[in-house]
C-alpha cells in the first residue's frame, strides 16, 4: 500500500491492491515511487547503468533518489535507500 503520498493526502492507501483488481489478470502491477521507477528504466535502457552503480536524483516537489549498485536498484530495509528529500542537514 501506499504509506504516505503527501501530495495525495494518501496515508496507506490500497494502490496496488485497488489496481491488481482494475488491471487484466495476466498483468503485474507494482506501486513504487518517482525516483525507483525512473531507476528501473534507466537499468532497461543503459548499459552504464547495467553495468556498474549510479544515484538517480530527481527534482521537483521534493527530493527523490534512488541506488543503483552493481546493475540492480537498491531498495534498502524499509525501501526507502536513495530517497534523500528529508535529510536533515545542520548548518555550518
Amino acid at each position: 500500500s501506499v504509506v504516505h503520498a503527501p501530495f495525495l493526502e494518501w496515508r496507506n492507501y490500497p494502490l496496488q491492491a485497488e489496481l491488481t483488481r482494475k488491471a487484466p489478470a495476466d498483468w503485474s502491477v507494482m506501486v513504487c515511487n518517482d525516483a525507483f521507477a525512473f531507476a528501473n528504466a534507466e537499468l532497461a535502457a543503459s548499459a552504464t547503468a547495467k553495468a556498474g552503480s549510479m544515484l538517480v536524483v530527481l527534482l521537483a516537489e521534493g527530493i527523490g533518489g534512488a541506488i543503483i549498485d552493481d546493475g540492480r536498484v537498491v531498495m534498502g530495509g524499509h525501501g526507502y535507500s536513495g530517497e534523500i528529500g528529508h535529510t536533515i542537514v545542520s548548518a555550518g
